[in-house]
């Protein structure tokens, strides 16, 4: 057909006929979950559509955009909301459409959402700390001076 799916719940084989049929031409769409943010290369893919971009990291989406004309060309990255999102919904995917560069993108991403828990048993990656600054967000020009104090 001119539809193939992949997504999580599918076993390895199933996903691989779904990018066979889309290397091969003989699919042209392809509605996948992010299992497709990394490690896809279809160098011929050249429009990718995210429905509730809101919904996932800047990481996540920024990586899914770079799936796109892998082998040149124009690609075009469309992000589809289904409503109106908050203000800070729509700064974080504004930081997306405003920068190209990963590391940019990151940055951005760890200004507004805070570098996590730096206690040494913590597994948080974002938000508030809960070491010594009981709950606040850790900004990251703090976090700069103190790595500076290590050097």
């Amino acid at each position: 057909g001119q539809v193939v799916l992949m997504h999580g719940g599918m076993d390895s084989e199933e996903k691989e006929e779904a990018l066979d049929a889309m290397v091969q031409n003989r699919a042209r769409l392809l509605v996948t979950t992010t299992i497709a943010e990394t490690g896809l290369n279809l160098g011929l893919l050249r429009h990718v559509i995210v429905v509730h971009p809101e919904r996932h990291g800047l990481q996540t989406l920024h990586q899914l955009r770079g799936r796109l004309a892998r082998n040149g060309g124009e690609g075009r990255f469309d992000m589809f909301l289904l409503s109106a999102v908050k203000e800070p919904a729509r700064k974080r995917l504004g930081i997306l459409l405003k920068n190209r560069d990963g590391f940019a993108i990151a940055e951005h991403d760890m200004k507004m959402r805070g570098v996590g828990d730096l206690s040494p048993d913590s597994n948080r990656q974002s938000g508030a700390d809960e070491s010594f600054l009981f709950g606040r967000k850790v900004p990251v020009e703090t976090m700069d001076r103190a790595l500076c104090q290590l050097k």
